[in-house]
């Protein structure tokens, strides 16, 4: 009987990380993420046609780590109601209404960082049904709403913990790939965190991505 129990003990342990996991990605999946097109699938990367998005961004000074940190709370500050029409962007799927408000605003995937001059700048995209016109205005004069032309980039997907150094070796490795395949970076890295901090770090889909200089793009 000792013998069985260890084994019924694994075997109960294996099923629920499963079941964890499956729900992990279930609730990843059901998040709205910018719309693309993979026109070529290299074997380190893929290359995207992004569609043209509404985001909103936030540039702030400091190590990426800490620079990024302040700005997801500036951004959250704003989705969770601190703008003038006091609409609330549910954090979780699937999306929930507020009772106070009229309309919600779903919270979308990922959370992007790139490096500026002076810090980096963090941006949420905004659901596709809304415009820069039918936005709410946000309290904080930091946050800026934009729209983003489509553009191509090269992206590379990869898993676990991001940290300064991580970014810069999947940066160099996004950048070889390129270079192996004939493709010129536009542009400084950018990163892009799928899944919140309470993940398990092995679970955790993150992407860095290059824009590529339209000279260099395939064309059919």
């Amino acid at each position: 009987m000792s013998k069985v129990i260890p084994v019924v003990v694994v075997a109960v342990v294996l099923v629920g990380g499963a079941l964890v996991l499956k729900q992990f990605q279930s609730s990843r999946e059901s998040l709205e993420k910018p719309q693309y097109t993979v026109t070529t699938s290299y074997e380190d990367l893929e290359l995207r046609e992004y569609a043209p998005r509404v985001q909103a961004q936030v540039t702030v000074e400091g190590p990426r780590e800490e620079a990024t940190n302040k700005g997801f709370r500036i951004l959250a500050g704003y989705i969770f109601g601190g703008n003038t029409g006091q609409e609330a962007i549910a954090m979780t799927a699937p999306v929930s209404t507020s009772a106070d408000t009229s309309q919600s605003i779903a919270m979308t995937a990922p959370v992007s960082t790139v490096a500026q001059e002076q810090g980096y700048t963090i941006s949420f995209m905004m659901p596709a049904k809304w415009t820069l016109d039918t936005l709410p205005v946000p309290d904080d004069a930091r946050i800026e709403l934009l729209e983003v032309p489509g553009y191509t980039a090269a992206v590379r997907t990869f898993s676990g913990k991001v940290n300064p150094d991580k970014i810069d070796a999947q940066g160099e490795k996004l950048r070889a790939s390129m270079q192996a395949e004939g493709l010129s970076p536009d542009g400084q890295v950018m990163v892009s965190q799928f899944d919140p901090p309470w993940v398990p770090f092995f679970m955790r889909k993150n992407e860095v991505e290059l824009r590529v200089q339209y000279s260099a793009v395939p064309h059919g």
